[in-house]
């Protein structure tokens, strides 16, 4: 099992953070949900913090962006692993560290928190629902929704009482399209 854990503490830019903009260059576009809205940047992390890329060069993030709009649910169906376009709600960008932040999406996780990882490789996943298997995917973290709200209190609508599961290629590319976050709830 893997999973992300939300310290109670701030986070500087270069560090695993939830909340916050991500380090993107400029000239690449800002990732956006089904009805066009830009999307909330969850977490950013070095490349080599995850699971099996630790030889990464320092200079290449992963950056992890989810659907989100205060006004509805939808973004919770759009990233929900029984939804036949489950890609649309959410996306994983691996890119080079900009020299600067930027955060085109909602505002809602106000400051940053330090996150580190969890690895206990000889527990299983505590799949909420059934295992989730993408093909050409592999698994990375998950992520609670609980440890969302812990960390930034009354944000309880990103993920309510589900858990995101992180997905990204096989490969380690320069790409913005490298993965998506799955969502399970009860």
């Amino acid at each position: 099992m893997r999973r992300l854990i939300v310290q109670n503490r701030h986070a500087e830019l270069d560090q695993p953070r939830l909340g916050g903009g991500a380090l993107l260059d400029k000239n690449m576009p800002w990732p956006r949900d089904p009805k066009d809205n830009p999307m909330l940047m969850l977490a950013s992390v070095p490349a080599r913090f995850l699971p099996d890329f630790e030889f990464a060069p320092d200079d290449i993030y992963c950056s992890f962006f989810a659907a989100f709009d205060l006004n509805d649910y939808d973004h919770l169906v759009w990233m929900a692993d029984s939804y036949k376009h489950h890609e649309h709600g959410s996306c994983i960008i691996i890119h080079k560290k900009s020299v600067s932040e930027r955060n085109e999406g909602p505002d809602i996780l106000k400051g940053t928190k330090l996150i580190t990882l969890d690895e206990k490789l000889d527990e299983e996943t505590n799949w909420v629902q059934d295992e989730i298997i993408v093909p050409g995917m592999r698994y990375l973290f998950e992520l609670s929704g609980y440890a969302i709200e812990d960390a930034f209190p009354g944000n309880r609508g990103i993920w309510r009482d589900g858990v995101g599961y992180f997905f990204i290629s096989d490969r380690l590319n320069l790409s913005d399209n490298a993965g998506f976050i799955l969502l399970q709830d009860t």
